[in-house]
């Protein structure tokens, strides 16, 4: 709020300013009305976007941008439906202020985070996690708190249920902040540490108005248009792509949905035929299944595109867990805990797991997925699947990824 008023404030100065220059008396009356959109288009897109991710450091400011962004186009818009051009001297210092004021705002925040000095009370559960960015020392007793200065205690539930930590806590007069290592593990690394999940984590998805009808709605409007817009470029792949190589255009294979439901998935044929004849297999780097035009199909991502189909048939979504086939997914239920959660939610053409780490191979690769794709199911919202969007972007502009 206090942004917003030196946002207007200092608009209304360079108003005021222009004004006097040419001679002109400052129409404050008439400017009233436009300043009270300004405040408001940009008020709802910070309740909007800036119900933002504070459960992970490395995105506020992009959450941020995106918020000042589209506050500010729709404002142009607004200036120019209106026929307001003198108002371009109000909205410009107000930007300009608000910008400049909300992204140090949010750096500084972020550089605080990273200079406090964390004590992790460490039963065992931890032994592994990394928590990037942040100083953390390690205390396995009370004892060993006595010779430090920390700023910030982390503990888990495992902790507060054991009696020495219970007592120390009750009896301790310092007033150190005490922060949950789970929360404050997923704020630092963007997922979760399967050690640390308990067994009522099969209610990790929060039913919402977004996850049960925005998303949705979101994801018919834009699969309908992503394939009006590609009609020409596939009319002009068949061709290319059934000439590369003997087989059709299309390529079909079963792959697991929402609630372990099997589903048939659509991509352009990127790989020669019967190239699993000996069963299925992982793609690898520089794979010589792959023609010669799959390969730009798949650094192009063009060869996903007819998973848009699949969206409209409310088999997948945009933004999701990417969806596994069968034979792999009943293998890792066995093998590894809490996998089947991941099919709480519609399986999507890009996710969480796929801008973080790109293509996982076999169990360890499905591992580490997995504790991304639990941290998405977590936190889903629109302010997680607008990052995802532009992470996919900037992971399409750079071409990496792909196999």
């Amino acid at each position: 709020m206090l942004f917003f008023l030196l946002a207007l404030l200092s608009g209304g100065v360079v108003y005021a300013v222009r004004q006097e220059m040419i001679g002109l008396q400052p129409n404050f009356q008439a400017l009233t009305p436009y300043a009270l959109t300004l405040f408001l288009v940009h008020g709802v897109c910070f309740l909007f976007f800036v119900k933002r991710p504070s459960h992970l450091i490395e995105n506020t400011v992009v959450v941020t941008l995106i918020a000042l962004s589209t506050a500010t186009l729709a404002s142009i818009i607004v200036s120019f439906f209106l026929r307001q051009t003198y108002s371009l001297f109000l909205m410009v210092p107000f930007i300009i202020v608000l910008w400049t004021s909300v992204i140090t705002t949010e750096l500084l925040q972020r550089a605080k985070i990273t200079r406090l000095r964390f004590a992790l009370i460490d039963s065992g559960l931890w032994a592994g996690a990394e928590f990037p960015t942040v100083d953390i020392v390690r205390v396995a007793s009370p004892a060993e708190l006595d010779n430090h200065h920390f700023d910030v205690l982390l503990i888990d539930d495992h902790i507060k249920q054991q009696a020495v930590w219970r007592n120390f806590f009750l009896n301790s007069h310092s007033r150190i902040p005490l922060i949950d290592a789970r929360e404050f593990y997923e704020l630092v690394s963007g997922h979760v540490w399967p050690a640390s999940l308990f067994p009522d984590y099969s209610k990790i998805v929060r039913p919402t108005l977004y996850s049960d009808f925005l998303k949705r709605c979101s994801d018919v409007v834009i699969a309908a248009l992503a394939l009006v817009v590609m009609l020409p470029v596939f009319f002009a792949l068949i061709p290319i792509v059934m000439l590369s190589s003997p087989g059709g255009f299309f390529f079909r294979q079963q792959r697991v949905g929402r609630g372990g439901k099997i589903f048939v998935l659509h991509k352009v044929r990127t790989m020669f035929l019967d190239s699993e004849v000996d069963g299925p297999r992982f793609a690898t780097h520089q794979d010589r299944r792959v023609t010669s035009i799959g390969r730009f199909l798949r650094r192009s991502r063009l060869d996903e595109w007819p998973q848009f189909i699949n969206v409209l048939k409310g088999e997948m979504s945009i933004i999701g867990p990417r969806p596994e086939r069968p034979e792999w997914v009943e293998e890792f239920k066995r093998e590894i805990p809490f996998y089947d959660l991941r099919h709480a939610v519609r399986p999507g053409i890009t996710g969480w797991a796929q801008v973080n780490t790109g293509y996982g191979v076999g169990k360890a690769g499905a591992e580490k997925k997995l504790n991304y794709d639990l941290y998405y199911l977590e936190h889903l919202g629109i302010a997680i699947d607008v990052i995802v969007v532009y992470r996919t972007l900037a992971t399409l502009v750079r071409g990496q990824g792909a196999r």
